[in-house]
């Protein structure tokens, strides 16, 4: 079975394409059967959604810092959108109907593959910011994007979340809280599905 991965083109967009883009998927995952929960919420959406269309709003003055509030909470959403692609995209697992009852397009087929991973060579380290860590491994041919999933001190049996996706083997998550230990993973996400999860790795971030 040929699976297929979520479409989202979200940085071509211009600033109204994204708000009317994620008003609808917002609009299409409430009460969805397939994605009783996601992440980020879709609280933390619509929050992020309304803000960035007043502050577009705002920003039809002109005036610098308006236009520079109106940047700043787009980015957010920006973020928000990547992470619930890379949610969408594992929870879905290749199921066209599911990406579409989603909100999102679907990208064009391609060849059937084997599931790439688990990823090798994964290593962390503090970022240059405060509350910033750096991630590196082994890149994996034949891999479509990398998926990365965190969590927060974890127990036995809690589920690690999804954070980002990347094309590369390298990334930059920001905004963590300083004093807690945040563990990830890598999975490569290519034709076949999502591949297996790495080993995790830790560290406390400051």
């Amino acid at each position: 079975m040929i699976l297929f991965l979520v479409k989202l083109g979200f940085g071509k967009l211009t600033v109204d394409q994204k708000l009317n883009k994620a008003n609808f998927i917002i609009g299409k995952l409430t009460g969805n059967p397939d994605f009783p929960v996601t992440d980020p919420t879709l609280a933390a959406l619509t929050t992020a959604t309304e803000e960035a269309s007043a502050a577009a709003a705002a920003a039809e003055t002109g005036d610098h810092q308006s236009v520079a509030i109106k940047k700043q909470k787009v980015a957010v959403l920006d973020k928000l959108m990547a992470r619930l692609q890379s949610d969408i995209n594992t929870k879905a697992n290749g199921n066209v109907a599911k990406i579409l009852g989603a909100g999102f397009e679907v990208s064009k087929p391609r060849t059937p593959a084997a599931k790439k991973g688990p990823v090798e060579g994964l290593t962390i380290k503090l970022g240059a910011n405060p509350g910033e860590v750096v991630l590196k491994w082994k890149a994996i041919k034949g891999g479509s994007l990398n998926a990365i999933a965190y969590a927060e001190n974890p127990v036995a049996g809690i589920e690690m979340r999804p954070v980002a996706q990347t094309t590369k083997s390298k990334i930059t998550i920001s905004n963590l809280q300083s004093g807690v230990v945040y563990y990830f993973r890598i999975a490569v996400i290519n034709s076949a599905g999502v591949g297996p999860w790495s080993e995790a790795i830790s560290i406390r971030v400051y």
